[in-house]
């Protein structure tokens, strides 16, 4: 092998460092001394000069150890290193709550599987940015997993990541090793709920999708047209809002006003995708002075204990953000340990739950929504 060859951009002891990373050093054992630096060169086809060169850059990156009058070790970086659980904070009201809970867990389940493990919170409003310090426990080789929570790689990040075959695992999708709330199951069940309470008219109202969701949203559409045509209902598209602004205040209350206003003939079911979005979406079926269930029955996401409830009865498509920590925690786990994962993404599916109503008044504010927990029962 010949690396001069191949010589274009990088320096070439930055090239022979990446050949050792990935070709040489994986042959060896944690601990194990690795070839004489002579024998090395040869190998390579490169002066003793420019691999030390290289050896000393995986060894600022904590993947090698070089102990005088002994050789070069493969540094046993069990020891030392950690889990990184990495979020964002943006003005994005609609990740919170499910977002600090799922970051909570994630630590505690990691620590009780014997990992150390950091927090990393970047501030950065677009979401992909992530800590000057986590980048640089990154490139000393102080990390041996990553879990991003609402957030997804940089493209130079995720490049980084492959390159030091780095297992991470994320809330999305879009990535290999993902753990995915299924919205087009949520949908469909949501539905086809109200479709066997006998409504015929069904509205469903969404955020709007960022970055990468579309696809997603597209298909919890293409599911909520499939379910409405095989019970012979009409889809409406004056009654569908994939879109709501979740930067705007109060955006749920005035798309559903639109829906509610939109003709004469009313819809008699609503399904909303996320609980945040709802609570608006509330104070306009309150503000509306619409009778629920007899003009509307109603079915919206919740997250399991966040202890929301309604001043009318609600249905309820229960997300557990601790068995999404759990998925997200034992995916990554499993890849660092190199074990078989048996699908790419995992879904974690809602629960049909139904919730009497707690409170009676005609028109409370938002803060009168209460914890209405100990009456919520299973309907599935």
């Amino acid at each position: 092998m010949n690396l001069r060859q191949s010589l274009h951009r990088k320096p070439l002891h930055i090239q022979v460092s990446e050949i050792l990373r990935k070709k040489i050093i994986p042959r060896f054992e944690p601990g194990e001394k690795i070839d004489a630096e002579s024998k090395l060169a040869r190998q390579l086809g490169i002066s003793v000069v420019t691999l030390r060169q290289s050896l000393s850059v995986l060894e600022h990156e904590g993947i090698l150890e070089r102990r005088h009058g002994s050789g070069t070790y493969v540094a046993d970086r069990g020891a030392k290193q950690h889990i990184a659980v990495v979020t964002h904070i943006t003005s994005n009201v609609r990740d919170w709550s499910f977002q600090l809970r799922v970051f909570r867990a994630l630590g505690t389940m990691i620590r009780e599987r014997g990992y150390q493990h950091r927090f990393y919170v970047s501030f950065d409003p677009g979401g992909e940015a992530v800590p000057l310090e986590f980048a640089d426990e990154l490139a000393h080789g102080r990390i041996c997993g990553v879990a991003f929570v609402a957030m997804g790689p940089a493209p130079a990040l995720l490049q980084a990541l492959q390159e030091q075959s780095m297992p991470f695992a994320i809330c999305s999708e879009n990535y290999p090793h993902g753990v995915q709330v299924d919205y087009v199951g949520m949908v469909r069940d949501g539905t086809r709920h109200l479709l066997e309470q006998g409504c015929r008219r069904i509205a469903l109202m969404q955020w709007f999708a960022l970055p990468g969701e579309q696809p997603l949203a597209d298909r919890s559409l293409e599911a909520f047209k499939t379910v409405l045509s095989e019970y012979g209902a009409p889809y409406e598209e004056r009654w569908v809002w994939r879109a709501v602004p979740p930067d705007v205040g109060g955006a749920g209350w005035e798309q559903f006003r639109e829906i509610w206003a939109a003709g004469e003939t009313k819809p008699d079911g609503l399904v909303v995708t996320d609980d945040v979005l709802f609570r608006d979406v509330a104070l306009g079926i309150l503000d509306s002075r619409i009778q629920v269930p007899d003009q509307l029955r109603v079915i919206t996401h919740a997250n399991k204990g966040s202890g929301i409830g309604y001043p009318f009865p609600v249905t309820f498509l229960e997300i557990d953000p601790q068995e999404f920590a759990e998925a997200l925690a034992d995916g990554l786990i499993r890849l660092m340990k190199n074990e078989k994962i048996s699908a790419p993404v995992r879904y974690i599916q809602a629960r049909l739950l139904s919730s009497p109503c707690s409170v009676t008044s005609d028109h409370p504010s938002q803060g009168d929504f209460s914890p209405n927990q100990s009456s919520v029962t299973s309907i599935r």
